[in-house]
């Protein structure tokens, strides 16, 4: 995975609050019918894949992407930002350690055991999670990772891009058993590479520092 996903990935941190939740049992994860779209994400297809592909992504294609588990507590912890950032609060720079952070506001460890379990359940490989639980790391084949999500992968022309880049052909699906635990996903479709709009002038290029 590579750092540029994971820095879009924190830089889009959707804030949802975690209810509790129990691992599910694993026939919980099986694929849904009839109600399965009040699971979808929103905003995972870019705009550039919502026309019609120009080839279908191979089935046996890899397929990297990192799910991002909700923070809990997110009114409480947008104030405590505040009151530590705040020189007249009696909170100022009075940080939280790792451990206080993890304990009050990062997803709960059942919540991750139920998000790795569906993946795993789904023939995905989990390949990391990060410290504190916000980020699954995982991968698989184009037609495990669509089934998991309940969509098919597309290839598409994007103008000034060299090749084709794959996307989903519809907004990802979890299944009920995780719905709140998913806030994000990220690198079902691929990074559109990023062009200067024109070449810098040679007084920049040759400007002394």
């Amino acid at each position: 995975m590579t750092r540029r996903l994971l820095a879009a990935l924190l830089t889009a941190v959707v804030a949802i609050c975690l209810a509790a939740a129990h691992l599910p049992a694993a026939e919980a994860f099986a694929p849904e019918s009839g109600t399965a779209l009040a699971g979808a994400l929103a905003g995972v297809v870019p705009t550039w894949a919502l026309g019609r592909p120009a080839a279908t992504a191979s089935p046996t294609a890899p397929v990297s992407f990192v799910v991002q588990l909700p923070t809990r507590n997110v009114a409480e912890l947008d104030q405590l930002v505040a009151e530590v950032s705040d020189p007249a609060s009696p909170r100022y720079r009075d940080f939280l350690t790792p451990a206080q952070y993890a304990a009050r506001y990062a997803p709960a460890p059942t919540a991750v055991a139920a998000v790795t379990g569906w993946l795993r359940s789904s023939g995905i490989s989990v390949d990391s999670v990060s410290p504190q639980g916000t980020l699954v790391e995982a991968h698989g084949t184009a037609a495990t990772v669509g089934a998991a999500f309940g969509t098919t992968f597309g290839l598409f022309r994007v103008a000034g891009v060299d090749g084709l880049l794959r996307a989903p052909l519809s907004a990802p699906v979890v299944p009920s058993a995780v719905r709140g635990l998913v806030a994000n996903v990220a690198g079902l479709a691929q990074s559109e590479p990023l062009t200067p709009a024109a070449d810098p002038s040679p007084a920049f290029v040759n400007a002394r520092p």
